[in-house]
C-alpha cells in the first residue's frame, strides 16, 4: 500500500479540515497544550543543566555552553492567551495570540519538526500532552495563514505559515534579528471575524478552567 505523491494534498486537506470538527475549539486545545508542554520541556532542561553543572564533571568549554543555554531560559510559569491587534502582512488586524516561555524553537527544530507532519519531540516523554506532530498545524483548520514568533538563544525569528499552491502548507522565515528577550514562542492566529473572539474565549474557559497558570487578556465575558 502506498500514497500517490500527487494525492498527498488530499491527505493533508483531510487532516486540516475534517479531523477537527470544531476548528476554534480544537486549535485552542492544541496550541495551549503545546504551550503547557513547552513549559514542562523547559523545566526539565533547566534541571538537566543544573544537574550537570553541579556534578563538576564538565570541562570549561562545556560548562560555558551550558551556562549560556541556561541564561536564556525563563522561570515564568504562565502561558498567555491574548486578544489583540497585530501588523499582518496585508495590514493590521485582530488576532488571538498564544505565548509560552519554553525553550523556543531553534532553526533546526523548525526545519525537522515544526515544518513536518507527524514529526514530534514528545513521543518518549510521558509528561507531555502531544506526540503526533499535528497540533502545531491546527490553526490551518481555521485559517489559511498564521504567524509564529520565537526567541531562541538571543535571536528573534518570525515565520509565516500558509497554505501554498501545493496545498501541503509551508512555513517561511520573514524576519531574523538579534534580541535580548528570553526564549519564548508566540503563535498568532488572525481572526476571520471579530465575533469569533466569543468562541475563542468560550473554548479557553471550557477546556482550561482548571489551569491556574494560563493568563487570558482582553477578552470580554
Amino acid at each position: 500500500m502506498s500514497i500517490d505523491p500527487k494525492n498527498l494534498h488530499l491527505l493533508f486537506d483531510t487532516l486540516r479540515n475534517t479531523m477537527y470538527s470544531n476548528p476554534i475549539k480544537s486549535l485552542v486545545r492544541e496550541i495551549i497544550s503545546n504551550c503547557i508542554d513547552a513549559k514542562r520541556e523547559r523545566n526539565a532542561k533547566i534541571q538537566r543543566i543544573q544537574s550537570l553543572l553541579n556534578s563538576g564533571g564538565c570541562n570549561e568549554r562545556w560548562e560555558k555552553a551550558l551556562r549560556f543555554s541556561l541564561s536564556w531560559l525563563s522561570d515564568t510559569e504562565f502561558c498567555t492567551v491574548e486578544n489583540t491587534t497585530y501588523n499582518l502582512l496585508d495590514g493590521g488586524g485582530e488576532v488571538i495570540s498564544f505565548q509560552d516561555y519554553g525553550i523556543g524553537i531553534s532553526p533546526d527544530r523548525m526545519g525537522t519538526i515544526y515544518r513536518k507532519y507527524f514529526s514530534s519531540t514528545k513521543r518518549k516523554d510521558n509528561l507531555q500532552i502531544g506526540s503526533f506532530g499535528l497540533g502545531a498545524k491546527s490553526p490551518w483548520s481555521y485559517t489559511d495563514q498564521f504567524y509564529i514568533e520565537t526567541c531562541y538563544n538571543g535571536m528573534f525569528y518570525q515565520y509565516l505559515a500558509f497554505i501554498d499552491e501545493s496545498e501541503l502548507g509551508a512555513i517561511d522565515l520573514i524576519i531574523k534579528s538579534p534580541t535580548k528577550e528570553l526564549n519564548n514562542t508566540k503563535v498568532i492566529v488572525p481572526l476571520k471575524y471579530s465575533s469569533d473572539t466569543y468562541d475563542f474565549n468560550k473554548a479557553i474557559k471550557n477546556q482550561f478552567k482548571c489551569y491556574s497558570n494560563i493568563t487570558v487578556k482582553n477578552f470580554s465575558g
